[in-house]
């Protein structure tokens, strides 16, 4: 970036609007067709079912949706199709543009602004990885600087990406070298940095943020109520692309001071995602997650390679599985259950 590219960043960046996402982000899975090809008429139905539980942001294009099995066009139009839904459903969408290619990542992050999203986020380079904070921020900075005018999220999840540095450490480099930072989608068990980042205070950067800290979603569902006194504000989660009406009841019992309900809808959330892994051990490489959508009436398709076909033997077991938990937690079960019930 030239120094007349920086000033021309920043000096857009007070276009960017104010924004603080909360509550609950579903990071949609990505409808394919039987053919495996984007079927991207499925998305205004998945909109209405998600809206229904409460789900008021998409985050398309994520892990849970098969990011980097998909191409450039198939991103783009599947962020085009979503930014083009969402608005009948009052919700709102960030788009993922996180790729090995940071070429491709500036593109899509031009893309999506060109587009109307509500904000744009990236996970860093996995192979070829940023691997001191002075390399993330250029890397992060260079994606943000393609997309001036929209507010910019980092994907934090090292597990996948193998990029495990300090956050409080990046926060505190972007808050001059990439003002558009808006916060990061947390997805790691670090809760002293969780802390240490969602508490740092920027003093540069654009004046829409300076003074405030950054917008922390938290990203491992089973501990979304670990992270509820450090101030979590929104929280990213595969599960509430179908579980949201639990989740939520994590939210509002910590929020009412009932401690107690929060503690058994997050042990539910908990027990299905330990019985769904311990099926995933069965069915030998099937995406787990889209074997469910399709139990619970919501079907997204199959998933790419490297992900296989799952066997009749592979469903019959989430079916059983999910038919436990559903009678173990009946009386907070989401509406789906009663489908599966019936199944049984």
């Amino acid at each position: 970036m030239t120094k007349g590219d920086a000033l021309c960043f920043i000096a857009l960046t007070h276009l960017v609007p104010t924004l603080v996402i909360t509550g609950l982000v579903a990071p949609v899975f990505s409808p394919l067709s039987s053919l495996g090809q984007l079927n991207l008429s499925a998305i205004p139905g998945n909109a209405a079912f998600l809206n229904r539980t409460g789900v008021k942001w998409v985050f398309t294009a994520g892990s849970t949706g098969e990011s980097v099995d998909l191409t450039l066009l198939e991103r783009k139009a599947l962020a085009e199709a979503w930014i083009a839904a969402a608005p009948a459903f009052d919700m709102r969408v960030i788009v993922h543009v996180g790729s090995d290619s940071v070429a491709d990542m500036m593109d899509m992050a031009a893309h999506a602004e060109a587009h109307g999203a509500n904000a744009i986020a990236a996970m860093p380079p996995t192979y070829i990885r940023p691997t001191t904070v002075d390399a993330l921020v250029a890397t992060m900075g260079a994606v943000a600087h393609a997309a001036p005018k929209t507010p910019f999220y980092y994907y934090h999840i090292p597990i996948k990406t193998g990029v495990a540095l300090s956050m409080p450490d990046f926060v505190a480099a972007a808050n001059e070298a990439i003002p558009t930072l808006n916060g990061i989608k947390f997805t790691d068990p670090t809760m002293n940095e969780f802390q240490l980042a969602f508490d740092y205070t920027f003093t540069k950067g654009a004046a829409w943020r300076v003074g405030k800290g950054p917008n922390m979603l938290f990203g491992h569902d089973e501990m979304l109520i670990a992270s509820l006194p450090y101030g979590t504000e929104g929280a990213v989660g595969t599960t509430y692309n179908f579980n949201a009406e639990v989740q939520y009841r994590i939210l509002e019992g910590w929020n009412n001071g009932n401690v107690s309900a929060a503690l058994f809808a997050q042990k539910a959330t908990t027990s299905l995602i330990s019985a769904i892994v311990e099926v995933e051990k069965k069915v030998d490489g099937a995406y787990i997650w889209k074997m469910l959508m399709d139990l619970i009436g919501q079907p997204m398709g199959p998933a790419r390679l490297p992900y296989t076909p799952p066997t009749q033997e592979g469903r019959e077991a989430l079916k059983v599985a999910v038919h436990a938990w559903c009678e173990e937690f009946k009386t907070i079960a989401p509406s789906w259950c009663a489908g599966v019930v019936e199944q049984k």
